[in-house]
């Protein structure tokens, strides 16, 4: 009883009220007064993880007397990494998992040159070029040759989850057996990676994840690393076999405590090696841990939450939770059906940023689709992203472009190279996250397009609920 009351004053501590200069809620205040070894965050969108994030090492800092320098902070891009850096102001170590893995290399003095990123998207339009020209099998597995270029990517991102998940041969060939589809492009992209491997060894160099792999087997075999007391991980629903393998030799070595923060709802990046399951099976990787979840989200409103939470729910291999909004808003998703695309987006800008002044945010699955708008409205502060590149983001209103039912729609059917490596039961698990991402982004409104003849199998989900319908 005494800890109960104890905990429950610390709660109100005035250090709470000006986190750069916000005020902390119940369950972010929670979270960083948490000294469980092993902390999984669920952090909805919009619900201040960042802000949560800084709070935490603050706390640390200012109340549990830690050097600064005995705390890690990991992102996954320079950009999220310079952003926590911003915030924090401290000597803590903020850094990508890629950053890290150098310097553990350099402690222990491990010589390596670090190959061209862009080496694999080489070697592979040179296989293409110089092996397969006039080849009728090629012809005929691709049928459409405009679908050549998806061919090389999908061979690409299956060579990175295969680096990624740490597959070696015999995990790869029991892979192939499971899944043996699709046999003719396991050749290419089998004869693609070997080739791969034969010019990293040839020129003595190593890549990206290279670097992560041999920085954990150089930590596990009595290597240098800093004694970290504290490991916090920011988007962690994006963490792959060898991160998550990196940091675990880490701790193991440190025994530092763990507070990783992330939405598996937003989990979209399986193409390039993130594994969903190291999140939501958080408890059976690390069996001593516990789940908090930041419930509020200061972005989007109740019908939206509730709408966007029913469409995630049907991908099995999801974390239930429960969000809450601070607002209601009648009609937070706007379907706008069209016969011609250009026109119709024209029609929405003019009443959105024109006549109301509103910021927009303008979102399409390809970069392609946003060309065709990004033209017609030259001169305008308008941003201009894929869905991908949007994460993280929020604006006013949202606009969602081409939700049609197509090989390049929303979702997407090409066919996603990782799904070898998940066991998500459901199809399209990851483009359904994907366009969670897509609603989540607005703090109003979102308008999504969506041709009359072939509306996406997304929009026959939603089209029901706290929609307000527009033809243009």
């Amino acid at each position: 009883m005494v800890i109960y009351m104890f905990r429950k004053n610390l709660l109100h501590d005035s250090f709470f009220d000006d986190i750069n200069g916000h005020s902390l809620d119940k369950y972010q205040r929670k979270v960083i007064l948490n000294n469980t070894k092993h902390l999984l965050v669920v952090a909805g969108a919009g619900s201040g993880k960042t802000l949560t994030i800084v709070g935490k090492i603050k706390y640390l800092i200012e109340k549990e007397r830690i050097d600064p320098s005995l705390i890690l902070c990991l992102s996954y891009t320079n950009e999220t990494v310079n952003n926590l850096k911003d915030k924090v102001n401290y000597n803590v170590d903020v850094l990508t998992f890629h950053k890290l893995a150098l310097q553990i290399l350099k402690e222990n003095a491990f010589k390596y040159a670090i190959s061209d990123d862009s080496l694999l998207e080489y070697v592979t339009n040179e296989y293409f070029e110089s092996y397969l020209v006039n080849r009728e099998y090629l012809k005929e597995y691709l049928v459409d040759n405009n679908k050549l270029d998806y061919l090389k990517r999908n061979i690409i991102s299956f060579i990175k989850n295969i680096k990624c998940n740490n597959i070696d041969l015999f995990k790869l060939k029991k892979i192939i057996k499971r899944k043996t589809n699709n046999k003719i492009f396991l050749i290419f992209a089998l004869s693609i990676y070997r080739i791969y491997k034969e010019e990293l060894l040839s020129t003595s160099k190593i890549d990206f994840d290279d670097m992560i792999n041999y920085a954990k087997y150089l930590i596990k075999n009595n290597g240098k690393v800093k004694r970290y007391k504290y490991i916090i991980i920011d988007e962690y629903q994006d963490i792959s076999v060898i991160r998550f393998e990196m940091i675990r030799e880490i701790l193991k070595v440190t025994n530092a405590n763990l507070m990783c923060v992330g939405d598996d709802y937003q989990s979209i990046y399986g193409f390039s090696g993130s594994n969903v399951r190291l999140f939501v099976d958080f408890s059976k990787y690390f069996p001593n841990s516990q789940r908090m979840d930041i419930k509020n989200t200061y972005r989007n409103c109740y019908q939206l939450i509730k709408t966007s939470i029913k469409f995630i729910m049907k991908n099995p291999y999801q974390l239930k939770k429960n969000i809450y909004a601070q607002f209601l808003l009648k009609y937070p998703i706007v379907l706008v059906y069209y016969d011609d695309l250009g026109k119709s987006y024209d029609n929405l800008i003019n009443y959105l940023y024109l006549e109301n002044k509103k910021n927009i945010l303008t979102l399409a699955r390809y970069n392609n689709d946003l060309s065709i708008v990004k033209k017609q409205n030259k001169g305008m502060n308008i941003k201009y992203l894929t869905v991908h590149m949007a994460k993280g983001l929020e604006c006013d209103n949202v606009i969602l472009l081409k939700m049609s039912d197509e090989y390049l729609g929303f979702p997407s059917k090409i066919e996603n190279s990782y799904t070898f490596f998940n066991n998500e039961e459901i199809d399209y698990a990851e483009e359904r996250r994907l366009f969670y991402v897509a609603l989540t982004r607005t703090k109003e409104r979102i308008y999504i397009l969506v041709p009359k003849d072939n509306p996406s199998r997304f929009i026959e989900e939603i089209k029901f609920d706290c929609v307000e319908l527009l033809i243009n």
